[in-house]
């Protein structure tokens, strides 16, 4: 029997990976949504909601989540810091 295939969640801006980082965020299934966060990343616009790719928590300001303990973002959240270079 093959062994699970083990799967490790990067962040799509700057690589990091979830256990370096402590929470990453899914692109929203909402297309909009979806598409601004592409946006504001600076990102191009690929026509899908990405559902499937990470954003470090640290990519949002603090505003932008209802609860920092459990790192649930507001529904209007977008990302809007780049990382340092």
């Amino acid at each position: 029997m093959a062994s699970p295939r083990t799967h490790t969640a990067l962040c799509l801006i700057c690589g990091l990976e979830e256990h370096e980082i402590g929470k990453l965020h899914c692109f929203p299934s909402v297309f909009e949504r979806s598409r601004l966060w592409q946006e504001k990343m600076n990102m191009v616009f690929t026509g899908h909601t990405l559902r499937h790719l990470r954003i470090y928590s640290n990519h949002f300001t603090e505003d932008q989540y209802l609860h920092r303990i459990n790192w649930r973002l507001c529904q209007d959240a977008v990302p809007t810091l780049q990382p340092a270079s």
